[in-house]
């Protein structure tokens, strides 16, 4: 019976590290990029620094954005609470419709994700992601109303639509968030 349970837990756990290789293929590689470059998981710099697709590196601090709790037991507005945890004031994640972290709204560290994972905590952005060309945009009012105004803002979160009404990064997930919970994500970034 020992041995049973045994080679369960052997299976198992295949099963688990075979569907967290996959989730990371799936986000992080097309299938042309695995077939190109002949690597599923990418590979490592003489640094040690994981290199993704395009020999793009994942920047040090949006790592440590992604890794760290942002959540603390009070928060200034719900707007501040949505945008470092993507929790509102029911407690509700959230989740984001396309993008990273679209399965169930969480990273693979299983952390939600929030705006800040990707923008900071200041807002300022300026993270690179692995494709080596991208940066988190700078998300504080003061910089976005130079070309948006709120409907706009709010398309782009939703919907992922630019100001000019191009497609944003793969990187911006496309949220699954409420007018009123927007509006409030919205009165906290007017804050920086």
């Amino acid at each position: 019976m020992k041995r049973a349970y045994l080679l369960l837990g052997i299976v198992l756990a295949a099963i688990g590290a075979l569907g967290i290789i996959l989730t990371f293929g799936y986000y992080y590689y097309s299938f042309p990029d695995i077939v190109s470059r002949g690597s599923f998981l990418g590979s490592l710099d003489s640094s040690g620094m994981m290199m993704f697709r395009g020999n793009g590196y994942m920047d040090p601090g949006l790592m440590q954005n992604m890794m760290t709790d942002l959540s603390k037991s009070d928060y200034e507005s719900e707007g501040e609470m949505i945008f470092l945890t993507s929790i509102d004031n029911e407690g509700n994640i959230i989740e984001p419709k396309s993008g990273p972290g679209a399965i169930n709204g969480r990273m693979m560290m299983m952390r939600p994700l929030s705006c800040a994972s990707c923008h900071g905590i200041d807002a300022e952005g300026g993270y690179s992601f692995p494709d080596g060309k991208t940066k988190s945009a700078d998300i504080r009012w003061k910089t976005l109303e130079k070309e948006f105004d709120e409907g706009s803002f709010k398309k782009a979160v939703k919907d992922g639509v630019d100001h000019d009404g191009g497609r944003l990064s793969y990187y911006m997930p496309r949220w699954d968030i409420s007018d009123k919970d927007l509006d409030e994500l919205l009165k906290y970034l007017k804050t920086f």
